[in-house]
């Protein structure tokens, strides 16, 4: 198939820098130069994301995209689907007007942009990237998902939770990993004082407030051996959590931890790099596969991850190069960073979490994984009787 002059447009439901923003800032140059131009779409809303894109030359547009919200009250739900049919006809004319071909989602729940994909007769690409949706709303929703051309999931485990036997017909892939992480990769060696990295936008969905709670748990003489830092941006609408977590570091006074609320990725690379273990405290129903884990293996990091989504199998097994911990239990997370502080083979686990992450995270796959899946799209639109 011919790819040339193909426009992926990339509609995120949020303005603050994570998981899908990071796959258009990595996918942009390599899927361009396989045929695919990538821009992006995000609410009209306070963020860093349009900058970052930004910058690094991608196209991004902002409009006012409402989204269904854990916490909005009777008034919210009522107006929602009046909202939502509008916004499913502004976006069917967006589609349109920027000639765009392929319409990418990200999340279960962001199926406006799916039906105006399919009102717009343009090929839909759906990507399942999380577990936050509840099962109940996952089966109400799964009619739904035939909107979709092609679908993609990050990892086998997301796709089976959102499409049970039908899960075998998706596309799954890693998060892409930034080069610049593979290629700072260095073997750590049991240091006297162990820095601890924990790196994601402060909401409860990345689970900080649990580490800390675990570190609080730590018996005084391990405490005494190491440093916590948290490094990640402000979520919107996420303030409260923010605080809370300062109050919680503040009740937290025999491990020393510092919050560093930075959202740039030449910033994150730089405390991997300091890193000797890096923490992925995910809450329940939350992350699909967390790529700060990712990057965290590739640069030589002993790892702790909640056991959400397919943070297994990209581990490479339970327990096999990371510390796989229930989620949101801070006693179970303590136990697990006092066991790599301890870690006799520290230098062991490090090169082979290098060699495993080469091997398995590297970009060419995913790459490849997204051509596919774009020219199945293609060929699925004009099936349906789209034009």
């Amino acid at each position: 198939m011919n790819n040339c002059g193909k426009r992926i447009l990339y509609v995120i439901h949020s303005n603050t820098f994570g998981g899908p923003h990071n796959q258009a800032l990595q996918l942009a140059a390599p899927l361009a130069a396989a045929g695919f131009e990538v821009s992006v779409l995000v609410p009209d809303e306070p963020g860093d994301a349009v900058t970052r894109l930004r910058e690094a030359g991608i196209a991004v547009d902002q409009m006012r995209l409402t989204r269904p919200r854990a916490k909005m009250g009777l008034r919210g739900a009522i107006v929602l689907p009046f909202r939502m049919i509008a916004q499913v006809l502004r976006l069917a004319r967006y589609f349109k007007a920027e000639m765009v071909d392929i319409v990418q989602i990200h999340g279960a729940l962001n199926f406006d942009a799916a039906a105006a994909g399919r009102l717009a007769g343009r090929a839909v690409v759906w990507q399942f990237i999380d577990t936050r949706c509840p099962r109940p709303l996952i089966r109400l929703m799964k009619p739904l998902y035939s909107l979709a051309d092609t679908v993609m999931s990050t990892g086998t485990a997301v796709g089976a939770l959102h499409l049970g036997a039908r899960a075998k017909s998706v596309h799954t892939f890693f998060p892409p990993v930034r080069a610049a992480f593979f290629t700072d990769a260095h073997v750590r060696s049991r240091p006297q004082i162990v820095e601890i990295l924990c790196v994601g936008n402060f909401n409860p969905q990345k689970g900080q407030r649990t580490l800390v709670k675990a570190v609080g748990t730590l018996p005084e003489h391990i405490a005494r051996q190491i440093k916590v830092t948290l490094i990640g941006g402000k979520a919107h609408g996420h303030d409260k959590y923010l605080n809370d977590l300062h109050a919680d570091i503040e009740a937290a006074r025999s491990v020393p931890i510092r919050i560093v609320e930075s959202s740039a990725k030449s910033n994150v690379l730089d405390f991997v790099s300091r890193s000797h273990v890096l923490v992925v405290p995910s809450a329940t129903r939350s992350e699909g596969i967390p790529t700060v884990l990712l990057e965290g293996m590739a640069n030589g990091c002993l790892c702790v991850a909640s056991d959400v989504g397919g943070v297994v199998e990209a581990s490479g097994g339970r327990n096999q190069l990371v510390a796989v911990v229930p989620p949101d239990d801070p006693f179970a997370l303590a136990g697990a960073i006092q066991m790599l502080i301890h870690e006799s083979d520290f230098e062991k686990v490090s090169r082979a979490s290098i060699d495993h992450a080469s091997q398995t995270f590297a970009i060419d796959s995913c790459v490849a994984t997204h051509v596919t899946a774009y020219q199945q799209a293609l060929i699925g639109k004009p099936r349906r009787g789209a034009k």
